[in-house]
């Protein structure tokens, strides 16, 4: 399990309300991710400078996770913040910390973990935004754009092509997820 933060010096994660829609987020958990690569966006992604902005300070990551026929694990991500908030880098030097598994309950088919309990960090690895190997690929979204889409129903998500969703010139040119 890792996680990823701003701050470089947590002693233990205790357990919190979520701030978005997942799903039993209205409970006090402690959220892992089971990748890295995860945790390595939470820890470079600025919230507190995107959210001084004048743009909609919102982030999000698809993760998909699958095992072939020989066992080998397969990942694929997709990570966006608003299009506007691209040109202002809304990097900064964070933190990723692994954490023990043994109190975690797996969702979201084994790619977040959480624990009603606290949990203190087994490691830590500071994070340069330059480190962290997808910077690169983090895609410009318009979420007003993919929450009407989404309102008229999820077919065809996630709209590679529209560029009412991907308005941005400095979008990764894939109409693809990122394959690691």
């Amino acid at each position: 399990m890792s996680g990823g933060s701003a701050h470089a010096s947590i002693t233990h994660f205790a357990p919190r309300i979520a701030q978005d829609n997942l799903t039993g987020g209205d409970q006090p958990r402690v959220y892992a991710a089971s990748s890295g690569i995860l945790a390595g966006f939470y820890a470079v992604v600025d919230r507190q400078r995107l959210g001084e902005l004048p743009v909609i300070p919102a982030l999000n990551n698809v993760y998909v996770a699958k095992r072939d026929p020989t066992g080998q694990l397969h990942e694929a991500f997709q990570f966006a913040v608003d299009y506007r908030a691209l040109a202002y880098t809304p990097w900064h030097t964070g933190t990723v910390y692994m954490l023990a598994s043994d109190t975690f309950t797996p969702d979201h088919g084994d790619q977040q973990w959480w624990s009603a309990q606290a949990v203190a960090p087994r490691a830590r690895l500071t994070l340069q935004p330059d480190e962290w190997s997808l910077l690169n690929q983090v895609r410009g979204v318009d979420f007003i754009a993919l929450l009407h889409w989404s309102h008229q129903g999820l077919d065809g998500m996630p709209w590679w092509g529209d560029a009412s969703i991907y308005p941005s010139a400095d979008v990764p040119k894939r109409h693809d997820m990122i394959d690691c």
